[in-house]
């Protein structure tokens, strides 16, 4: 993952609540918790948004089984990738990283992301388990506060404020 990415992570708002409960009941990793609690009970196909994706991440795709890995081109600033897991045919987990250096880029993702997410009934959570809504506005002010735009406003500020911590 890039600096210069912002992560999003798709999450079912159906049987939110359960799910969730699931989710806090994970043990401690240095990692980024599982997200597939948030999917029980929960069936959307990958093919349907696999499509959507496709259209909007070209360069390179790895498909078996299982996860879909979706890798852009990070040479003309659309560092963009998404990896679905699924258990046959249902996502199990979704997220979508997309490139902050090209301002073209982050309306095309930002309208995909809620384009899907509206559609499909799936609400936000980012890297730090915020979960909001499928709002132009909140997604919006979500990728402002993230550490990915933080760093591309000020490198600097950014590293030093690691250190800090």
């Amino acid at each position: 993952m890039a600096i210069w990415q912002y992560t999003c992570i798709l999450i079912p708002l159906r049987n939110f609540e359960n799910n969730y409960i699931k989710f806090l009941q994970q043990e401690k990793t240095d990692y980024r918790k599982e997200t597939h609690y948030f999917w029980n009970n929960f069936s959307l196909s990958k093919s349907v948004v696999s499509e959507k994706i496709d259209l909007n991440i070209s360069k390179y795709k790895s498909e078996n089984e299982n996860r879909i890995y979706w890798k852009g081109d990070s040479d003309n600033f659309e560092d963009n990738d998404c990896e679905i897991q699924s258990d046959n045919d249902f996502i199990t987990e979704f997220a979508i990283r997309f490139d902050l250096r090209n301002a073209k880029n982050v309306k095309k993702f930002i309208d995909l992301l809620l384009e899907i997410a509206i559609e499909n009934q799936l609400k936000f959570m980012n890297l730090k388990y915020e979960f909001f809504n499928a709002e132009k506005n909140l997604l919006i002010e979500d990728i402002k506060n993230s550490n990915g735009m933080k760093f591309l406003e000020n490198p600097e500020e950014f590293l030093n404020s690691l250190s800090q911590s």
